[in-house]
């Protein structure tokens, strides 16, 4: 005789198994009505979330956010949208709700669909992407000396050397009289400067187009590219549909060039200065901090730490610095009566440094009050980062509604700087705004972040683009040309004009030397003489 009957068996397992689905169905109810009943956007679709309400062009996306805020009472500070049908995020642009999320040490979302675990294959677990705090700690206490005072001093001549350059292509394309996308010029600036800042090499970037440093500028391009692509694909969120599509062999054969050529650079660094030790006329560059730096426990940092944090200053300095240069560009030459006072403030000043009349000298910077609020406004209207992800360890209130612990939160940039409550004529580009700070809330001006995860290198980027800036309009008067492409905003991990910034130069004077100083020469070759002592490494830079 059975000890149980197999149809009374199979009744209690059937019942068992609905109690089981009801019950998650309940929870996955309630859990989804919990952000339903968030302010946001409220058509959902069981296939796309709300991604099919949301624009894919880059200036509708923009806007679409904005409408939400300028129209919606209940998306005054913060909204609600979702990603997909299953990965709700909030999404906050006020200082109000902007203050609890950056001045706390949250972590970034990673994890299974998230993007900055998507980043986190190119630049590793260096500052931008660790959720590791102790490892945070220590590497940015280590790396605080590479953007000391003295150090972004030093760095004055390199940028000028970089720019000297660039002044001469831009005086061919003003003979030619013709437009040209100037955004092109200035990427190959500033990538010039910043790897001449941080790895010691790059001389020939703008001149050479076979140059392997181009090669470099491209991966960083179609990486950021991609990963735009892929974080705006729910599907792509799985590895291996990613991986076999087009994009994503792009995306990891760039992440291949980048890592294989900066490990040869660390490799060859490493061999030069443990052969000759540190340099002594002159401050350590970026990539010599890092392999000299000792934290407290007298430990260094390992090739692939150093990797990481080499990724991630050249995806932070370059990118960014590459992006808000040309804003503040378009921003000059869009608003003639700014550019004229500006070249004003710049003819005015005082030769220093005994580097002749063209350059952006190191005290000079300090004596450009207005090119900064200039910088300073076109950060605000273009912030060269359009948004910070972070995810919330427990339970929040925002804006008067518990949003619930694992929640992902992103702070809308674009929308930060220019709401109707924190900014008078927040569209409008008014320089003066920025003539003191009294008044103005932390957390309502964020090119650069804020709080205890700010970037550490934004004095280094605000000395660029100024001393590029100030290079231009101390040669040429720039406008805009009136029949090239409209210029708008793009919706990827950096705030890029999609159809460049294309404008016209006049030379303002034929007899500005723009030759390289003698001190700025003498600075670079010592500094190339200390990194290519060892003969063979000058293949490998």
């Amino acid at each position: 005789m059975a000890l149980f009957d197999p149809g009374l068996l199979a009744l209690t397992l059937a019942l068992a198994v609905f109690v089981f689905i009801t019950t998650r169905l309940k929870v996955l109810y309630f859990w989804f009505r919990l952000y339903q009943n968030l302010p946001g956007e409220a058509c959902y679709s069981l296939f796309y979330g709300n991604l099919h309400k949301i624009p894919t062009q880059g200036e509708s996306r923009i806007q679409w956010s904005r409408d939400k805020m300028d129209t919606d009472p209940s998306c005054r500070k913060m909204m609600r949208y979702w990603h997909g049908p299953f990965l709700p995020i909030i999404a906050v642009y006020h200082p109000d709700t902007v203050k609890p999320i950056l001045k706390n040490n949250l972590p970034k979302g990673r994890g299974f669909g998230r993007g900055m675990e998507f980043l986190s294959k190119w630049l590793g677990n260096g500052l931008i992407c660790t959720n590791n705090r102790i490892l945070w700690q220590r590497n940015r206490k280590m790396l605080t000396h590479a953007f000391h005072f003295e150090v972004l001093r030093s760095y004055n001549a390199v940028f000028n050397a970089a720019c000297d350059v660039m002044i001469n292509i831009l005086s061919d394309k003003a003979d030619k009289g013709e437009s040209f996308d100037i955004t092109e010029v200035i990427n190959l600036c500033v990538f010039e400067g910043i790897l001449r800042c941080s790895m010691g090499c790059g001389d020939d970037v703008q001149n050479n187009e076979n140059s392997k440093y181009r090669k470099y500028v491209e991966a960083v391009r179609a990486i950021t590219e991609t990963w735009s692509i892929r974080v705006r694909h729910p599907w792509m969120s799985i590895d291996f549909l990613f991986n076999n599509s087009p994009t994503g062999k792009r995306f990891n054969s760039s992440i291949k060039y980048i890592h294989a050529f900066n490990n040869e650079i660390i490799k060859t660094r490493r061999q030069v200065l443990d052969k000759y030790g540190p340099p002594k006329s002159r401050k350590l560059d970026f990539i010599e901090v890092l392999l000299t730096a000792r934290d407290d426990n007298g430990e260094t940092l390992t090739d692939r730490e150093i990797r990481d944090e080499v990724d991630t200053f050249m995806a932070a300095g370059y990118d960014t610095t590459a992006t808000a240069t040309p804003w503040l560009l378009y921003n000059m030459a869009k608003h003639q009566d700014y550019q004229r006072k500006v070249q004003e403030e710049l003819d005015r000043l005082e030769n220093g440094d005994d580097v002749g009349n063209d350059h952006v000298t190191w005290k000079q910077l300090s004596q450009v009050p207005l090119l900064t609020q200039c910088a300073k406004e076109s950060n605000r209207l273009y912030p060269p980062v359009p948004f910070v992800m972070r995810e919330l360890p427990e339970d929040m209130l925002l804006d008067e509604h518990i949003v619930p612990k694992g929640t992902l939160v992103n702070v809308f940039m674009n929308n930060v700087h220019r709401h109707p409550d924190v900014w008078t004529s927040p569209d409008q580009f008014i320089p003066e705004r920025f003539a003191s700070d009294e008044g103005r809330d932390s957390f309502a001006f964020l090119p650069f972040s804020a709080g205890p995860r700010n970037c550490l290198g934004q004095n280094f980027a605000m000395n660029e683009i100024r001393v590029i800036t100030g290079r231009i309009l101390k040669r040429f008067n720039m406008e805009l040309d009136p029949e090239a492409p409209p210029v708008e905003r793009s919706a990827m991990l950096i705030l890029k004009p999609v159809n460049g910034i294309w404008v016209k130069l006049t030379k303002r004077n034929e007899n500005t030397d723009v030759n390289t100083p003698a001190t700025a020469v003498a600075s670079m070759d010592e500094h190339k003489a200390h990194v290519h002592t060892n003969g063979d490494s000058t293949q490998l830079l």
